[in-house]
């Protein structure tokens, strides 16, 4: 018998190889093996059955497979469904389906001291950072969390990593097994849902974190009672701990799979997952794991752009439509309001929400920073709790000189520099490549000193005011201490199954102002999710108030997409257009050859936007064609970093 191998290299083919031994095409398909290839050995997984013989085939040499596992990692329907995500999205399938096996299998270092941890950024960044160091921080900042593989296969030594460590500017973190105790919710406060839910999608939104969480809970019984299993797909580790500690008291047994717990473990719940019925709290790694009998798939947080890793660039959203399709099992895309591409894919309908809305907004002008920082205080003094959402991260938006008008500029990227806290101190940083640069009390331009000007606030100057001039006790909302006051720069991937006295929501206009044309989307989005945070009172700190009443006022909140919809057709914007998107890191030279290679397949109409440097290149490609970047991966890898994504969420 002879099979198609599908190796961990990059190329889009599958090479051929013989098995004796077997019969049965379900007994090998999805299993992992050992093979020669050239003059190295490679695990790699089969793909696919051949029943010819040799001489039909056609070929030279077919060598033996060395090595079988005696378990199979997919089903046939996983192997299908990678398939699929490696032609839609251009990466090759040895590539695609080894991001999905669990790290025991993916043969690394298991004994590393950072394996099983997760890492992020902690708020300070200091000034000074090697190149290698700067890149990382670019990546963390980008991604948000990694793990350490992640890390390793993004071409990062662990070196850099432990410097950032030992500097403070990395933060470990690993999985955490501590419980949380929740109250069950008002009646009423559910949605009312059926038995179960028929095969399909469906959009599940409108609700608090709390509430939301004790509608998956009642689903996930009624389907474990029926025998199949259950997986909940998470943005982040972080995300995926908040829920864990909750839905742990509740359901007895409840597996785990991501990469912040241990190589061998995850290799265990693989394997455990396929022999009976289970619920399984996951991240993106997760979800081609082979559950017996998955029936339920629910993607919370569905809008993340967590959902878009590095490299394979795929979409889970897609990948949770494909086990819709090959698996038949109901899936729901959940969140505290629908992402435009899960409307769009619905086209409205299942969408499953509450009845009414609960409570009403406050909109109070913004008359400036000063003034919105008193008005602040009249509520806090008021108020058992409070949640102050900033909207951005750091302390200012830019400085600039009053006197002669000069502006600090990022040397690298040409954007305004932002002002930080690190350590108590200002510095300027870049929001583009995160470079950090020293605050200056003079003009470098003109000398004058006491001239200088900050613009814009952030969530750490509304941290630092409430400290410094109102002397509150305040902290960060990732502080799990009961302190009163709470400040955030965003909810928007954060699970909150507290409840707040008050949410105030301060001053987002800047996001309809950014020049792109996501900008409504981000203002509504903005706007709209903390309504759905468990809360009495929701207050709005803005200058758009006829633009926020009018989002509410219908108690339709939907009609915003039908609206967008309608925008992104008009001009050919994703989701409706969608686009190919080529971005490479390589020589000049490389570059050129590259440009060429693509002129000479697209035509200046498919090539809706080109832009090359001494060391990067951006393509945007409006064409069904894909064949020409299938041939500038093969043709070019090795020779620079190439990153392919089908569908951008951004042009």
């Amino acid at each position: 018998m002879y099979v198609k191998v599908a190796l961990p290299i990059s190329v889009y083919q599958t090479f051929l190889y013989r098995v004796s031994g077997y019969t049965s095409k379900d007994s090998l398909v999805g299993k992992r093996v050992l093979v020669p290839f050239r003059d190295k050995k490679y695990y790699g997984f089969i793909v696919d059955i051949i029943n010819e013989d040799q001489n039909k085939l056609n070929t030279g040499v077919i060598k033996d497979i060395l090595y079988i596992d005696n378990f199979n990692t997919f089903t046939e329907k996983e192997i299908d469904i990678i398939k699929e995500i490696s032609e839609y999205y251009l990466y090759p399938i040895g590539i695609t389906v080894y991001y999905f096996i669990p790290n025991y299998l993916k043969g690394k270092n298991l004994d590393d001291e950072f394996v099983s941890k997760v890492f992020r950024l902690n708020q300070d960044v200091r000034l000074k950072l090697s190149k290698a160091q700067q890149r990382l921080v670019e990546f963390l900042s980008e991604t948000g969390e990694a793990t350490y593989f992640q890390i390793l296969d993004a071409g990062f030594a662990k070196n850099t990593l432990r410097s950032l460590i030992r500097q403070g500017i990395v933060q470990e973190n690993t999985f955490l097994e501590r419980q949380i105790k929740l109250k069950q919710p008002a009646e009423g406060m559910q949605v009312e849902l059926k038995a179960s839910l028929k095969e399909g999608l469906y959009s599940l939104w409108g609700l608090s974190d709390r509430d939301r969480l004790f509608t998956h809970l009642e689903l996930i019984k009624k389907y474990y009672r029926e025998g199949s299993s259950v997986l909940i797909v998470f943005p982040s580790v972080t995300t995926l701990n908040s829920y864990y500690q909750t839905i742990s008291n509740y359901i007895k047994d409840v597996k785990v799979y991501h990469d912040g717990i241990s190589p061998k473990k995850q290799l265990d719940v693989w394997k455990e997952v396929q022999k009976g019925p289970s619920v399984i709290l996951g991240t993106i790694s997760s979800l081609l794991i082979p559950a017996k009998n998955l029936k339920l798939l629910i993607v919370e947080f569905e809008h993340s752009d967590s959902y878009k890793p590095i490299s394979p660039k795929f979409d889970a959203n897609r990948v949770a439509y494909l086990l819709s399709k090959y698996k038949s099992t109901t899936t729901i895309y959940s969140n505290r309001i629908p992402s435009l591409g899960s409307f769009l894919l619905l086209e409205s309908r299942n969408i499953v929400k509450p009845k009414k809305y609960r409570k009403s907004v406050e909109v109070k002008r913004f008359e400036g920073y000063q003034k919105s920082l008193k008005f602040i205080e009249s509520i806090i003094k008021r108020s058992e709790s409070v949640l102050i959402i900033a909207n951005r991260s750091y302390y200012a938006s830019f400085v600039h000189c009053e006197r002669c008008g000069f502006e600090w500029f990022c040397q690298k990227c040409n954007v305004l520099l932002r002002t930080t806290l690190e350590d108590e101190r200002k510095a300027l940083k870049c929001p583009k490549c995160h470079k950090t640069y020293p605050y200056s009390k003079s003009c470098p331009d003109c000398g004058h000193t006491g001239s200088l000007k900050e613009e814009g606030f952030g969530r750490d100057k509304v941290l630092k005011s409430l400290k410094d001039t109102m002397f509150y006790q305040v902290s960060l909302l990732e502080d799990e201490s009961k302190i009163k006051v709470k400040v955030a720069s965003s909810v928007d991937e954060k699970l909150l199954f507290g409840k707040f006295d008050t949410v105030i929501n301060l001053y987002p206009d800047f996001l309809k102002n950014v020049e792109s044309y996501t900008a409504s989307e981000k203002f509504f989005r903005a706007v709209v999710s903390p309504y759905f945070i468990d809360s009495n009172r929701y207050v709005i700190i803005s200058n758009m108030n006829d633009e926020i009443y009018k989002i509410f006022s219908n108690k339709d909140i939907l009609s915003f997409y039908r609206q967008e919809l309608e925008y992104r057709r008009k001009y050919e914007y994703p989701p409706i257009k969608n686009y190919l998107k080529l971005e490479v890191w390589s020589k000049h030279k490389v570059l050129t050859d590259i440009d060429i290679f693509l002129r000479n397949y697209y035509s200046e109409e498919e090539i809706y936007f080109r832009f090359i440097s001494d060391s990067y290149a951006k393509y945007i490609i409006d064409s069904k064609d894909k064949e020409p970047l299938r041939a500038v991966f093969e043709k070019f890898t090795g020779k620079g970093k190439l990153s392919i994504e089908v569908n951008p969420k951004s042009i």
